[in-house]
């Protein structure tokens, strides 16, 4: 008899549990760190360059400050390889043939890249995509009208001529400032469409990075499984 290891109720693996207590466990270090360099740097300040008792507290609440931004930069960056589990829903729907059309996928991928991306360093307002044979796919109605038809060919031109992601450029609404980056989708030498994010910040590399492997290490393939499904219609 092959014994199996089940999800819990809550829907999570062995693997969701240690990845959750690793990342637990590695910000509470880091905290640790963080509280023991503040107090050895006031200590140093205080015993070996006499500064005051009011410049102690300026340099406290700096050190706090740069500690509380570092955890919540470090706290983003460990969330992110979560997205594979996310994104396993929409593989496991293509193998169960639940995808079955480049509109079905684009609508789901769509929603998990506006419902994920939402950390602090690193929001997707909105998204749209566009898969060759197919309309544009967007995740909310409202940026359909951003851009007239002239520039939706500038992006198909621009993805078709290279594999990096472009900042095409940014957009301001209702006094807030949108970043527009177009995220080309290549399967080999093969252009099958790209994908455009709205952020309300300029996304730093590390996050383009990610963004990229995204791309390179989920969506390209399972889209060619979608296309092939409707190939054999």
């Amino acid at each position: 008899m092959v014994k199996t290891i089940s999800r819990s109720a809550s829907g999570n693996t062995t693997y969701d549990l240690f990845y959750g207590h690793r990342k637990n466990i590695f910000l509470l270090f880091y905290v640790i760190s963080v509280i023991a360099i503040g107090f050895a740097i006031i200590f140093f300040l205080f015993k070996g360059l006499n500064f005051s008792g009011d410049l102690l507290i300026y340099v406290g609440i700096i050190l706090l400050i740069m500690g509380a931004v570092g955890g919540a930069y470090l706290a983003v960056l460990l969330e992110l390889p979560s997205i594979s589990h996310k994104f396993d829903v929409i593989k496991n729907d293509i193998a169960l043939k639940k995808i079955r059309s480049p509109e079905d996928f684009g609508n789901r991928l769509m929603d998990l890249i506006c419902s994920y991306f939402s950390f602090t360093f690193f929001t997707i307002q909105h998204s749209f995509c566009k898969i060759i044979e197919t309309d544009y796919i967007f995740s909310d109605p409202e940026i359909k009208g951003r851009f007239d038809p002239a520039q939706y060919d500038v992006m198909l031109k621009k993805t078709q001529g290279t594999e990096e992601i472009i900042l095409f450029g940014k957009k301001k609404e209702n006094n807030k400032t949108y970043y527009l980056y177009l995220i080309p989708i290549w399967f080999g030498s093969d252009w099958l469409g790209f994908i455009g994010v709205y952020s309300p910040k300029k996304l730093r590399k590390i996050f383009l990075a990610f963004l990229s492997n995204f791309e390179n290490d989920f969506i390209d393939d399972q889209l060619v499984h979608v296309m092939n499904y409707q190939k054999d219609v």
